[in-house]
């Protein structure tokens, strides 16, 4: 049994640290995190990345991260002359075990390119209801 928080943040262009922040309510497991997002790319290489993370800031262009969690992005490379250009992006991962403590914060980053207008939601499923491990473990 596992509860679902959601997260919810608006994409205005350019970066958005901690555009949406959730504190954990108390220990459990990260057990599926699943993303549904929509944005507006009408211009030639426009782009958007958006992170789930321990960390405050974004860390979307950082090799070795620690504090990541999951991540979407979308780029909009040729465009016809039709113009504003919709994009929406869906993605669920599951089968792993991320323990989490209560009081813990989560955050959601933007880094999308100026002018980029959206919405992102990330529903993440946490177990409650398991007993924890000693407080260095990170699997169960």
């Amino acid at each position: 049994m596992s509860d679902i928080i959601g997260m919810q943040g608006d994409i205005t262009g350019g970066v958005q640290n901690g555009m949406s922040m959730i504190d954990i309510p108390s220990d459990g497991f990260l057990i599926v995190v699943d993303w549904d997002a929509h944005f507006t790319l009408d211009a030639a290489n426009e782009f958007v990345e958006i992170e789930l993370s321990f960390i405050t800031t974004n860390q979307t262009l950082t090799n070795d991260t620690r504090g990541r969690i999951s991540s979407i992005s979308a780029q909009a490379e040729v465009l016809s002359a039709v113009g504003l250009h919709g994009f929406s992006v869906q993605k669920a991962i599951s089968g792993f075990d991320v323990r989490v403590a209560g009081g813990e914060r989560l955050f959601l980053h933007s880094n999308a390119t100026a002018g980029v207008q959206g919405t992102v939601r990330c529903n993440l499923f946490v177990d409650f209801n398991t007993a924890l491990t000693r407080r260095s473990a990170r699997r169960r």
